[in-house]
């Protein structure tokens, strides 16, 4: 097979430019070689192909019927090969394709849409297909670029950029805590209703506690009244009164600012803080859309405190 290792370009190379200036020697000098050189890849093109290439003397070359036929048929081949080349090693923002990615909802809403979508203003030949989700994602199976996602974030196959850390907290609706009591201990939560949230497959958020080392722990919990794995649904549910609801400082900041929610055991949550990170897997070369909307995405969000 002609093209069986990538040193075989070089053969070809060297008898288009042979073929195009009429002169081992010039040819030579393009591809940064020596005349005997380009005459060697020449050679050995022709022993691959069977056929001579060029008629040669010792002052001069030109090329046969197969050479000129065989320059027609492959500098257009060659051409589509750089072709793709280069717009698979550009680094351009209008590169087109689809860009698919996985993000929790809430974190899409306040975050990533507003940056996304100025995003596809700038960039008409891209298109994302966005999976709102908090689910486990198999990247190759799922067929996505990247994920986003927060919490504590352990998995060492996949390469992660920190967008920023922020708080949770557990909160609840003023009349909530009217009709079933504001508990005053994390002990007091095994009596109360609980909404949870699910992420993943089947892993809930369980609230974590300051014990008396200072670290976090999980205490025992009441009754899970409500159970779901999208966290807007859990927050209406928490300012309708349903129960006490763990959640990040981010999402119940609205509601906490009007009132709708109030803040449950703030001095015994744990303060320890959660990150929102970027992730793709290793030993994936990202295609050049992906990568600028990545470092997009991390230039717009980036920061060392904690939101």
């Amino acid at each position: 097979m002609l093209m069986r290792q990538i040193t075989d370009l070089k053969l070809i190379y060297s008898f288009i430019h042979a073929a195009e200036t009429g002169s081992f020697t010039r040819a030579a000098d393009i591809l940064g070689i020596t005349p005997s050189g380009v005459s060697k890849n020449i050679n050995v093109l022709e022993e691959h192909l069977g056929v001579r290439l060029f008629n040669r003397t010792t002052r001069s070359s030109s090329l046969t019927l197969e050479g000129k036929n065989y320059l027609a048929s492959i500098k257009p081949l060659i051409g589509q090969f750089e072709t793709v080349n280069t717009s698979l090693l550009e680094n351009s923002p209008e590169q087109a394709g689809i860009i698919r990615f996985s993000v929790a909802p809430d974190f899409y809403r306040i975050f990533i849409e507003p940056i996304t979508s100025e995003y596809l203003l700038q960039n008409p030949q891209v298109s994302l297909d966005v999976d709102c989700t908090t689910k486990i994602i198999d990247f190759v199976q799922d067929g996505m670029d990247f994920v986003i996602r927060g919490g504590n974030i352990q998995d060492s196959n996949l390469i992660s950029r920190k967008l920023f850390s922020f708080g949770m907290l557990l909160v609840a609706s003023p009349e909530y805590l009217a009709k079933y009591g504001t508990p005053t201990q994390p002990s007091d939560l095994a009596n109360h209703r609980i909404i949870m949230a699910r992420y993943g497959y089947d892993e809930l958020e369980y609230p974590m506690f300051t014990n008396a080392k200072g670290k976090g722990e999980i205490c025992r919990l009441g009754q899970h009244v409500m159970i779901s794995s999208e966290p807007n649904s859990l927050l209406a549910a928490a300012i309708r009164g349903l129960g006490i609801f763990y959640t990040s400082k981010l999402q119940a900041k609205p509601a906490l600012d009007n009132g709708s929610l109030v803040e449950v055991l703030p001095d015994h949550v744990y303060r320890g803080n959660y990150n929102l990170v970027i992730q793709y897997p290793h030993r994936t070369h990202l295609a050049p859309r992906v990568k600028n909307l990545i470092d997009v995405l991390y230039a717009k969000l980036h920061t060392n405190e904690v939101c």
